[in-house]
């Protein structure tokens, strides 16, 4: 059996190995120059924040609608939004898995900001 270095710990190991037996790292398969990289972990839970936070805004604008608010609602109302905004914004640029929730995630967010900036004016 042909051995070869761990990308991570230099250790010896089987050039078949796809986690090394010293430090415990995925490996991935061997490119064409024959270096092996771990795989990059995937972030299917990054559209969850978007969906939750999106739907949390909807949430409060519809609970809110029509009260008198203080200036920590009236800012919660907008900041929650935009929140859900960047996390499904970087959802669906960083990962491939879970991609069309995080624009779901986003979607809903942008919505929930536009019924709150409507709500506030």
């Amino acid at each position: 059996m042909e051995s070869v270095p761990c990308p991570y710990c230099r250790e010896a190991i089987k050039a078949e190995a796809t986690r090394c037996k010293h430090c415990s790292t995925t490996l991935g398969r061997p490119d064409a120059q024959g270096r092996r990289r771990a795989p990059s972990p995937e972030t299917w839970w990054l559209p969850v924040p978007a969906i939750f936070l999106g739907l949390l805004s909807l949430f409060c604008a519809w609970a809110l609608a029509g009260l008198p608010l203080s200036p920590d609602q009236r800012l919660g109302m907008l900041v929650i939004p935009q929140l859900g905004l960047a996390t499904g914004l970087a959802g669906a640029l960083i990962q491939k898995k879970g991609r069309r929730t995080a624009i779901a995630g986003c979607a809903i967010s942008a919505f929930a900001l536009i019924i709150a900036i409507g709500i506030l004016i």
